[in-house]
């Protein structure tokens, strides 16, 4: 079930709770509402790290594969590997100042 899926089903189940059934249908109009604060989020963050990725290959210009490829982990089949999570990128950030010096 994907993000946009679960906000839909939320909001049909609480479109469907009876009167006496209130509880349950605040119940999953909060739920969407997280899901959709979710969804927005991580928007931001995938511009971030876009962003992030963008300036890294910025501030290395032609060592930017080099250096990932000696110093990021690689996949099964030893490529090189992009970082998958905003944490990753900011330990790269940290670990590029150490390697810039």
């Amino acid at each position: 079930m994907t993000l946009e899926e679960a906000i839909t089903h939320c909001r049909e189940k609480a479109l469907s709770c009876s009167s006496e059934q209130r509880e349950c249908a605040l119940e999953y109009v909060q739920l969407m509402d997280w899901l959709k604060e979710l969804k927005c989020l991580r928007k931001v963050v995938d511009k971030k790290y876009i962003e992030g990725i963008s300036a890294l290959k910025s501030a290395f210009g032609e060592d930017y594969d080099k250096y990932f490829e000696r110093e990021l982990r690689r996949d099964l089949t030893g490529m090189f590997a992009e970082p998958k999570s905003v944490g990753e990128l900011c330990e790269i950030y940290k670990n590029a100042e150490i390697y810039r010096r």
